[in-house]
């Protein structure tokens, strides 16, 4: 027997979410689906007591009740909110205002790199401080960002990590994820994480990032310049990756499966996008802050651009 705790007075059903909180509160609808306490092991009465009791449950105000799974069913049919997902693009959006309009599983692999909450940037990353000649520019792209933000009257940016809810939702929407930073965040034990190595020259400079994963396979290391070989290009963001490393993650784990769903909730400086475009996946992206939106957006609409130039140039000498 399956057993669910309802409100004494009102009747009504204490829902997973208020039940794990260990506060129900009086927000609990007729078609909310009921949390079941066997997902606590408590397949008795008296075992589901001792739970109730142990997240601090008032048992004058809540009892515990059998629940048929006909019932459960009926109940979890008319609590699922209708999904309708936003068309591929990229949005100027906070990713948790547009997560819960995706159906489980949509994306076949999400990518993401939020921030670390380490306060990136006010770090000297990107340049090498000591070196100021030839015309070489003795500030950080840290430094350079920050001050763009500030003439721009944006705020701070890496001063905290997302949320749990974000994670929740993340891992609901997706199949499989890759999470830069993992090591940064409260996230289960995998053997599958990526190590980049960045061919960083100047041991005062992180050497490798670590990105986590959710497949089962042994631990990858990909050895890439920090610039993916393109030292003349501005970088416009402080932690921006270059494009050549999340081809590297499409093709070791889509195997470039073109037309697959491709998620990037904190796109920053557009590089997973600009690398979705070549790889011809279908691609949502998401970034909340105006200012590194305007200035990824209009990179990607460059390298598109310049993208196509190149394709009609292929196709005219094919044609030839």
């Amino acid at each position: 027997m399956l057993y669910a705790v309802k409100n004494r007075n009102t009747g009504k059903y204490v829902t997973g979410t208020d039940f794990r909180s260990g506060k129900p509160r009086q927000i609990m609808a007729e078609a909310a689906a009921p949390l079941l306490l066997d997902d606590y092991g408590g397949a008795l009465p008296d075992r589901v007591s001792v739970e109730i009791q142990r997240r601090g449950i008032n048992p004058r105000r809540y009892k515990v009740v059998p629940v048929e799974v006909r019932e459960i069913e009926r109940r979890r049919k008319q609590a699922e909110p209708e999904r309708k997902p936003l068309p591929a693009g990229y949005y100027n959006l906070d990713c948790m205002a547009a997560l819960p309009l995706f159906p489980d599983k949509f994306f076949d692999i999400a990518v993401i790199d939020a921030p670390y909450g380490i306060g990136a940037d006010n770090m000297a990353m990107g340049t090498n401080k000591a070196r100021k000649k030839n015309g070489y520019p003795a500030e950080s792209t840290a430094e350079r960002v920050k001050r763009g933000r500030k003439e721009s009257g944006a705020g701070k940016w890496d001063n905290q990590v997302p949320p749990p809810e974000y994670f929740t939702e993340l891992f609901r929407v997706s199949k499989h994820c890759i999470i830069w930073g993992g090591n940064y965040f409260n996230l289960p034990p995998t053997r599958g994480v990526i190590v980049w190595d960045k061919l960083q020259p100047w041991e005062a400079f992180s050497q490798v990032e670590i990105a986590w994963t959710d497949y089962d396979r042994a631990a990858a290391i990909v050895r890439l310049s920090n610039t993916g070989g393109a030292n003349t290009e501005r970088k416009i963001h402080p932690t921006q990756k270059p494009p050549e490393l999340y081809g590297w993650l499409f093709g070791h784990y889509l195997q470039l499966k073109r037309g697959a769903r491709f998620l990037d909730t904190h796109v920053g400086s557009a590089s997973s996008l600009m690398a979705a475009h070549d790889a011809g996946l279908e691609a949502w992206g998401f970034e909340k802050d105006a200012y590194y939106y305007g200035l990824s957006a209009d990179r990607l609409e460059r390298y598109k651009a310049q993208y196509n130039i190149f394709q009609v140039a292929e196709q005219m000498e094919i044609e030839l």
